[in-house]
């Protein structure tokens, strides 16, 4: 008999398909696959997750110390807790938000000592300095104190406006006329009274030409908490408010009356850099907590729900006031705290930004004493 195609086939034990225990054996496997990525996926992903967010906390300080290095000028990273928490049981010690900042320089008086001429009954004085240059008057900014013999220039009288590059007008008129008289004119400090809270500045907008609105409060030249020392030295006083464009309020009374003064120097606080906050990614969050737990703090805990900077000079340096050999920042999955010491859960990394060189390195906390030194493997 003739073998046809299909005899063939058969006859050499070839077949159509899989039997149905074959793909009930497939299924149940691809069930098992699927039911161990279920289970395991979760926290490979919350690892991944807290791996990133240590590097970018890295990649952020990197960046600040490398700004400071640049400009020449402190540059620093603040620490925002509370903007962001896990859902749960929140804690305000929990960092969730970075943001950019710089210390502007210090503001200080001068004294620019100037020749003036002026005509009796007048407001319009005529200055030159030594050696003559075109533009005398670059020098000075209306509201500045004008010191000359007070036969002739009134005590208590301002620079009005700028009105050439040789003239100014004054706030009141010269008494008498004078050639080429010596006058100084001040960036000059006061306060009313011994004992006083409220100090005085001419010769200087302390708003920056915006208004006392707590929305202008960012573009102001001086920030509550900036400081002031006055006459050189001594006691420092924290500003409490500013008022006006000439005045503001400090913490601790000034002892004594200060008549106007251009010795005085305002030590102004690190302000935001004008960049976008770098929010972390959900459940992830800098736990300074821990950093109050094993006391390797860079401050005192009492400081860290308003915020913590970390400043950078422009050698490297990290010049935050009161801190160790090295800051230490717990980058963990804060969502994922559930035993006596948390703070070893969540995929903990030590980023630690050393004092002395500003580097900054990640490192694994020592777990196997919790109630010892986390930081035996920070070198």
């Amino acid at each position: 008999m003739a073998l046809t195609a299909q005899s063939l086939f058969f006859s050499s034990g070839h077949r159509r398909g899989f039997t149905l225990i074959e793909l009930m054996v497939v299924i149940a496997l691809m069930g098992v696959l699927a039911g161990l990525t279920v289970m395991f996926m979760p926290a490979i992903q919350d690892s991944q997750r807290a791996a990133r967010a240590a590097e970018q906390v890295q990649g952020l300080l990197a960046i600040a110390k490398t700004r400071a290095l640049r400009d020449g000028a402190p540059r620093g990273l603040r620490l925002v807790p509370g903007t962001s928490l896990p859902v749960g049981a929140p804690n305000p010690l929990w960092v969730t938000q970075c943001q950019f900042i710089e210390q502007p320089e210090d503001l200080s008086g001068k004294a620019v000592p100037l020749f003036a001429t002026t005509t009796a009954g007048s407001t319009l004085v005529t200055v030159q300095d030594n050696p003559p240059t075109a533009t005398p008057t670059t020098q000075l900014s209306p509201g500045m104190l004008v010191q000359g013999p007070p036969t002739i220039i009134p005590p208590g009288t301002f620079v009005a406006a700028i009105v050439s590059a040789t003239q100014i007008n004054l706030t009141a008129p010269a008494t008498n006329s004078s050639v080429a008289l010596p006058t100084n004119f001040l960036v000059a400090l006061s306060t009313p009274a011994d004992n006083s809270t409220t100090v005085n500045i001419v010769g200087m907008d302390l708003l920056n030409g915006y208004t006392t609105a707590p929305a202008d409060q960012p573009y102001w030249s001086i920030q509550p908490g900036d400081y002031v020392e006055i006459l050189g030295g001594g006691l420092v006083h924290r500003i409490v408010a500013v008022t006006s464009s000439t005045g503001f309020t400090v913490a601790s009374p000034v002892k004594y009356t200060t008549p106007p003064t251009a010795s005085f120097r305002i030590i102004r606080q690190p302000r935001l850099s004008g960049d976008e906050p770098v929010q972390l990614p959900s459940g992830i969050a800098i736990d300074l907590q821990t950093n109050a737990t094993y006391p390797m703090a860079p401050s005192t805990p009492g400081k860290y729900p308003a915020a913590m900077d970390i400043m950078f000079s422009p050698s490297g340096a990290v010049i935050t006031p009161g801190v160790g050999d090295f800051i230490p920042l717990w980058v963990r999955n804060v969502e994922l705290a559930k035993t006596a010491n948390p703070e070893f859960e969540g995929e903990p990394t030590i980023i630690a930004v050393f004092t002395k060189t500003g580097a900054v390195g990640a490192y694994p906390p020592d777990i196997t004493l919790p109630s010892g030194n986390p930081y035996s493997l920070v070198k």
